[in-house]
């Protein structure tokens, strides 16, 4: 939940390199994040990804490939640590 929260913000904000709001996106999704609330919808991410940067997840996806949770543990930590560095 965590992913997509920081995903979407840094998507809608403009709070942070599109790609990497992309991917935190993509992992979350890959995680199987629960969409319990409306705010957990992927349906506007997904239409916002798309117009700013048309077929970045897709490629971001097919890059992850067919790794689930776990697998992609490393991945979801370099681009969190990219996004909360300082400065």
């Amino acid at each position: 939940m965590v992913l997509h929260g920081l995903g979407t913000w840094g998507l809608l904000r403009h709070a942070m390199d599109t790609e990497d709001a992309i991917r935190l996106l993509v992992l979350a999704d890959l995680f199987a994040y629960p969409r319990f609330t409306v705010t957990m919808d992927p349906t506007r991410t997904d239409a916002e990804a798309e117009r700013v940067a048309p077929g970045l997840a897709a490629r971001v996806r097919d890059e992850y490939g067919a790794r689930r949770g776990p697998a992609l543990l490393p991945d979801a930590q370099a681009v969190v640590a990219r996004v909360t560095a300082p400065g």
